[in-house]
C-alpha cells in the first residue's frame, strides 16, 4: 500500500476506487500549435489553446483482497463488477470524474488532490492471464473533458442580435445553507451534491477561504462550509 488513492466517479453514488495502484500514470499534454508554410515568407507557428490532456495507466483488478497491495477493503469490489461499471460509463456518453489524491502519512485522513478533472473513457481493455485465476489485467486511457456552453441570441429593439450572458439553465433545487465535510469529500463533490454542478466549487471556496485556508484541495472532515445561494 502507499499514500496515493485513485477514484473514478459518475456521481456520489457511482464511485470506484482503483484497488491496486498502477506503477505509473502517464499524463500527455500537448500545446495547441500549428505550423504553416507561407509562400515567400517561410514557416510560421500559430499558437492556439492547449489540447486536452490524456491519462493512461495499467494495473489489475484482483479476485481477492490483499492488504499487501490493495488500497481499501471498504471500497474493494469484485473484478467483473469493476469491468461492468467501467463499460457502462464508457457506453453512457457522459464524462466521469478522475481524482488522484495523496494522503499525509502522519494524518491519513488529510488528502491533497493531485488530479481532479472530468474525463471521458477513450479505451478500456482487459484480459485474464495464466497463473492469475480470477484476476483481470487492464489498460485504461482517459481524456480530459471540457464542456461547451452556448450563449443565447436575443434580438434587441433596433433589430440587432445580442448575446445573452445567461449561458445555463437555473437549477430548480434550493441548495442547503451549509454542509459538513465528510471523509473523502472534495470541493468538486460538495458542489455537485449541493449546487448540482461540480464545476461550481470555486463559489464555495470563495465563501469559505477563512475556514479552508489558502489551498482549496485541503478540506477536512468536520468542517462546516457555507453554501452559496
Amino acid at each position: 500500500m502507499n499514500n496515493i488513492a485513485i477514484w473514478l466517479s459518475l456521481n456520489t453514488e457511482e464511485k470506484l476506487r482503483i484497488p491496486v495502484n498502477p506503477e505509473t500514470i502517464k499524463v500527455s499534454a500537448t500545446g495547441g500549435f500549428e505550423d504553416v508554410e507561407v509562400t515567400q515568407l517561410g514557416e510560421y507557428t500559430f499558437m492556439g489553446n492547449p489540447k486536452l490532456r490524456e491519462f493512461t495507466f495499467s494495473s489489475f483488478f484482483p479476485r481477492d483482497y490483499s492488504p499487501s497491495y490493495c488500497e481499501s477493503l471498504n471500497e474493494f469490489k469484485e473484478p467483473w463488477t469493476m469491468v461492468e461499471q467501467l463499460q457502462a460509463w464508457m457506453n453512457g456518453r457522459k464524462p466521469v470524474q478522475l481524482e488522484v489524491a495523496r494522503s499525509n502519512q502522519e494524518a491519513p485522513e488529510r488528502l491533497y488532490q493531485l488530479i481532479n478533472v472530468p474525463v471521458t473513457i477513450r479505451s478500456f481493455s482487459y484480459e485474464e492471464r495464466a497463473g492469475h485465476v480470477g484476476d483481470l489485467f487492464y489498460d485504461l486511457t482517459l481524456k480530459e473533458y471540457r464542456s461547451i456552453e452556448f450563449k443565447r441570441l436575443t434580438p434587441s429593439d433596433d433589430g440587432s442580435v445580442l448575446l445573452s450572458e445567461n449561458t445555463s439553465r437555473p437549477d430548480p433545487a434550493i441548495p442547503p445553507e451549509s454542509y459538513e465535510v465528510r471523509k473523502g469529500d472534495t470541493l468538486w463533490h460538495i458542489a455537485q451534491k449541493t449546487l448540482g454542478a461540480g464545476d461550481q466549487w470555486p463559489r464555495i471556496y470563495e465563501l469559505n477561504q477563512e475556514v479552508i485556508g489558502p489551498n482549496p484541495n485541503l478540506i477536512y472532515p468536520g468542517q462546516t462550509l457555507v453554501i452559496p445561494q
